[in-house]
Parts: structure tokens; sequence; C-alpha cells
């Protein structure tokens, strides 16, 4: 069976090979769609939908996504550097109180962060500093989280405003951090 999936993506990501891609599935075996996407703006959207047509069909389909989907790590950073970028003119500020965040520690934040999709890089008593950039623009978000017992504070800075506020959104909403 031969089938093509249309994709329709959020609009902050663009498709590297256009927005249709066929597939092949022999009888009662599985077929596959491989896309490439690459962020072009920081205006989130966060669900992917999909028309699959096979034979003589189709299903639509919904692929929902977090903003750990659009964030990759990054590597090698240390703390002088994570230092001065922090300091950099022009950097926005947004910051998440997650009151009964299950991190604790700050050893528990770098590991949220870790799930998030943020490079963590050093954990200092109740405190821990970590790193991340957004796919294909490569904007940079640093994240500072303050833990207690009872509350989480993560303060975020970011070269770009929308990317500060859809970070500061999912550290505050997303069940990474709860």
């Amino acid at each position: 069976m031969q089938g093509t999936v249309v994709v329709d993506p959020p609009g902050c990501v663009t498709l590297a090979s256009g927005n249709q891609v066929p597939f092949q599935a022999g009888p009662n075996q599985a077929g596959a769609a491989v896309m490439q996407m690459a962020g072009s703006s920081h205006e989130f959207g966060f669900s992917c939908v999909a028309k699959v047509n096979y034979g003589s069909g189709f299903v639509n389909v919904s692929v929902p996504m977090t903003m750990a989907d659009y964030l990759r790590p990054v590597q090698g950073m240390a703390v002088p550097q994570f230092g001065q970028m922090w300091g950099q003119p022009g950097m926005v500020e947004r910051k998440a109180q997650v009151g009964g965040s299950s991190c604790r520690s700050a050893e528990a934040f770098m590991a949220k962060c870790q799930e998030f999709g943020i490079q963590p890089i050093q954990a200092i008593g109740t405190e821990a500093v970590a790193v991340g950039k957004m796919i294909g623009t490569g904007t940079i978000v640093l994240m500072h989280g303050k833990t207690s017992p009872g509350s989480l504070e993560v303060l975020m800075r970011s070269p770009n405003k929308d990317m500060a506020e859809a970070v500061n959104s999912a550290v505050r909403n997303d069940p990474t951090f709860k």
C-alpha cells in the first residue's frame, strides 16, 4: 500500500522538505513517514496536525507538542559563561513561581531541566542553573532555579521576548516542574 502524509505544522516551525511525505507499507505492516522540522519563529504552537491518506481512505491526526519538543540542550557551557550571558544587555527576564513543585532540591531541578530539554550546568545549595536553545533558530534560554520545600522559583532570560514568555508559561503549566 502506498500513501501520503500531509502535515499542517505549528506556525513556529517550517518543514525541511515540504508538507507532504509519501510512505509505503506491506500487508499487515506499518509504514513510516519522517519529516524534519526547524524552528522559524518564537510564536509557539503546540500541536501538529496531519492527514494520512492511504489506499482509498484517510485518517486525521493531531500530535500534541510541548515546549520540550522545541528545546535542545547547549552542551559544554560553564558557570562563568552562563554568568556573562545572563548579564548581557537586551536579555528579557521572566519569573515563574511553581507552588508545591516536586523540585525540592537543586539536583531535582536539574533532572527536570534535562527532561524539559535544557542542559543542567551546576547546582549550588538550593539553586541551580541550566541552558537550552530553540531548534532551528538557536535562540538561547537561560534558567536559574531556586528550590525550597514548598515551591520552586525559576528565572528565565532570553534575548527574545516571545521565547522568554513561552518558556515561562511552560515552566508554570507543564507537568515537568509540578
